[in-house]
């Protein structure tokens, strides 16, 4: 199997500028392959061995690795406070170290947001259910900072279930979601089963 680019080992990273998304920046979509892509809700709680709900903080940073000038691999390092914990050994008001794959690249005057797949970033302040695997154990760097697991299917953002239900889901626009313009039809599926399982109450 493929491994995820964001998994590279024992790698330097360069810690970048403070990020703030610019309204109307252009964006980019990368492909990456992940350790594996859930075919189901349970298939994702099963491979987490985390799952939470929070917020993300204002603290975000770039972390890159470039090579001669060019990026080869980038993500936005924030910090997350959570507030409930369903699987794993984190506490509520512990706050961890979340890497999301994307960062914004800059050239000649000209930012791009280049981001994964079709994970777009999450909103400061916004409540998330996050499903995480172990952070990878050969990486200094990265040994403390989690992942979402299979890019999107990895985080979901939180409802409230006295104004909003599954029904919902579906006039929910891309946008609403943190997500790219691409087909989001298996992530709304995925979503609407998290909504019932961890959500309604």
């Amino acid at each position: 199997q493929a491994r995820m680019a964001f998994i590279l080992g024992n790698v330097c990273f360069g810690s970048g500028h403070f990020f703030r998304m610019q309204p109307k920046m252009q964006t980019r979509s990368i492909y990456a392959d992940t350790l594996f892509d859930a075919g189901s809700l349970e298939e994702l709680e099963d491979h987490a061995k985390y799952i939470v709900q929070g917020k993300f903080q204002d603290d975000a940073t770039e972390d890159l690795q470039s090579e001669a000038g060019i990026v080869l691999y980038g993500a936005t390092v924030s910090s997350f406070e959570i507030t409930k914990v369903y699987k794993g050994d984190f506490e509520v008001g512990d706050v961890i170290k979340i890497a999301e794959q994307y960062y914004v690249e800059e050239q000649d005057g000209q930012q791009t947001l280049v981001h994964y797949g079709n994970y777009m970033p999450s909103d400061v302040g916004r409540e998330y259910l996050m499903f995480f695997d172990n952070p990878p154990e050969n990486s200094e760097r990265w040994k403390d900072t989690y992942t979402p697991l299979c890019l999107d299917r990895g985080r979901y953002p939180v409802i409230d279930a006295k104004t909003r239900s599954v029904a919902d889901v579906d006039n929910m626009t891309n946008e609403e979601l943190n997500l790219d313009t691409g087909d989001s039809t298996f992530y709304r599926q995925l979503y609407k089963d998290v909504i019932e399982n961890y959500m309604n109450g």
